[in-house]
């Protein structure tokens, strides 16, 4: 079997540091491909955005490493509709992958009753109505984010009544992206976030 591990073609734009060593980050998918290999199957690291790949050549395609979609999303959903298409078998759902792609899945996770934190759309609401009732609620502090993104980046921490002026200087210096707004957690601050890692409905593990 020949499988793809699919990886970035460039850093998100959001990393403007150097990083010494690059490959260091891709320790975890050496040991993929080593794995794959022992196995006797043939697997490589493949930029997910090379034009010049014939997707076909593949039997799997597994997305590990290409974490510069959140600068490229359509282009990057693009290239799964292709593999899709292909002979290759893209192991990462397809409609999961569009749906989770961009934050707006929370109003899905709403609508079926997953309790999730307050979340509006800044493009969809009234700011000034949404702040009067952050306000009454005693919401003092909110985080305004981009429905599309990662590693925090371009997500801003406010006091309630600067959402307003935030927002207007975005959509003027970025008038593409679109923003979600939500009321700051304290816990996330003082205890941080934890993710819980389910396979085969069995909780393997917690980060």
């Amino acid at each position: 079997m020949r499988v793809a591990i699919l990886r970035y073609e460039k850093l998100p734009s959001f990393i403007t540091w150097d990083i010494p060593d690059i490959e260091e980050l891709f320790s975890d998918e050496i040991m993929l491909v080593n794995e794959f290999q022992s196995r006797g199957h043939h697997a490589s690291q493949v930029i997910w955005s090379d034009p010049a790949i014939d997707w076909s050549y593949y039997d799997l395609a597994l997305i590990r490493s290409t974490w510069d979609y959140i600068d490229r999303r359509e282009e990057f959903l693009k290239v799964l509709t292709g593999i899709e298409a292909s002979t290759c078998k893209l192991y990462n759902p397809l409609k999961a992958v569009q749906w989770n792609s961009d934050k707006l899945y929370l109003f899905d996770l709403q609508q079926w009753e997953v309790p999730i934190v307050p979340t509006y759309e800044a493009a969809g609401c009234d700011l000034k109505v949404l702040i009067d009732s952050f306000s009454k609620k005693n919401w003092l502090e909110a985080v305004l984010k981009p429905i599309v993104g990662g590693g925090g980046a371009d997500v801003y921490r406010l006091n309630t009544n600067e959402i307003f002026s935030k927002y207007e200087t975005l959509k003027k210096s970025q008038p593409h992206n679109k923003y979600l707004i939500q009321p700051l957690v304290d816990s996330v601050i003082t205890e941080g976030e934890w993710s819980y890692v389910y396979i085969n409905g069995d909780l393997c593990y917690t980060l």
